[in-house]
């Protein structure tokens, strides 16, 4: 990546200018140790998961789009899951088999917040995460699954712990077949770029509607880099990513939003993963920079749900970063 990055000056220049861990005169800005960019002492474990001792409270600097006050009113995303968990509780029935949680039920959160349909694509240790918080936040979901997954999430529900904490399993709708579930509102592709072709993106073709928006992987630079670029190579395609342009044409840029991963998860089982560490949660933001009511709605869905989810002006840095 570097070498390629060379014969772009541009995009290198862009990138220094726009990302959000820059030094200043007094060094980065600190944290409290439970930092997963923060190398570990010897000795110590690669994951601090223990939430009564590292506090994951978000910095200013992590929620750029609310007021500095309004930060401290948000929950540590453990804590926020904890008290989601007991709000369902009471609505829930003990003694039933299976905790199932009624869509429209968000857990004593906002009830006038808008809602909506999503399909996560992959149940993974994130797909499964995407597809719990968004289901605890009151949306209708649909998880995308294969094989031993599939059938432990129609049989058993879905299964999350968090921090350590097992939560009570929650009923998603799961499938093997995307062509049943319907036009949706979002789309999550969630395995990474080097798991996803041009089968993929036939595949999800038929939820696509005129109001669908698309989320691809980021776990490297993804083939819509350049859409709208403010520059010489705006809207320069690469064909090491797209070869003849075949994603480019299935899921145009335009029906994308940018979202990248800054936290743990790790998948324990067939439809079950673990939650282990929130940095800055779920970034999101248009590719070329603009607000809209499709980030800031998906963005709140997260919120509700105890899970950050910045809305950025530079998704590019993020994914930079990240990748």
């Amino acid at each position: 990546l570097g070498a390629a990055l060379a014969f772009f000056p541009e995009t290198r220049a862009k990138l220094a200018s726009t990302m959000p861990l820059c030094p200043t005169a007094t060094g980065k800005r600190g944290h409290d140790g439970s930092d997963v960019r923060a190398y570990p002492k010897a000795g110590q474990p690669y994951k601090k998961t223990d939430p009564e001792k590292f506090d994951q409270k978000l910095l200013v600097d992590e929620v750029p789009q609310l007021p500095a006050s309004s930060c401290q009113s948000l929950a540590p995303p453990v804590e926020a899951h904890r008290a989601l968990e007991q709000a369902v509780a009471k609505k829930v029935p003990q003694d039933s088999k299976l905790d199932v949680v009624d869509s429209s039920f968000s857990g004593g959160c906002d009830t006038t917040a808008e809602r909506f349909s999503v399909c996560v694509v992959g149940a993974g240790a994130i797909g499964c995460h995407i597809a719990y918080v968004l289901h605890k936040a009151g949306n209708d979901v649909t998880l995308v699954a294969r094989g031993e997954n599939l059938k432990a999430l129609q049989g058993e529900g879905l299964r999350m712990r968090i921090g350590g904490e097992d939560l009570p399993p929650v009923k998603i709708k799961a499938t093997d077949r995307p062509e049943k579930v319907g036009q949706v509102d979002y789309i999550f592709l969630t395995m990474k770029v080097s798991g996803y072709d041009s089968t993929v993106a036939e595949m999800i073709q038929p939820m696509v509607g005129d109001q669908t928006t698309i989320l691809p992987p980021t776990t490297s630079i993804p083939y819509w880099w350049f859409y709208k670029w403010q520059g010489q190579f705006e809207d320069r395609r690469l064909s090491q990513v797209d070869p003849c342009d075949v994603l480019w044409g299935l899921i145009p840029p335009e029906k994308v939003i940018g979202f990248t991963m800054w936290l743990s998860a790790v998948q324990l089982g067939p439809g079950r993963a673990e939650l282990r560490h929130v940095q800055r949660g779920y970034p999101l933001g248009e590719l070329d920079g603009s607000s809209s009511k499709r980030v800031e709605r998906l963005a709140a869905a997260f919120e509700r749900s105890g899970i950050p989810a910045p809305r950025v002006p530079c998704i590019r840095s993020e994914i930079f970063i990240k990748s």
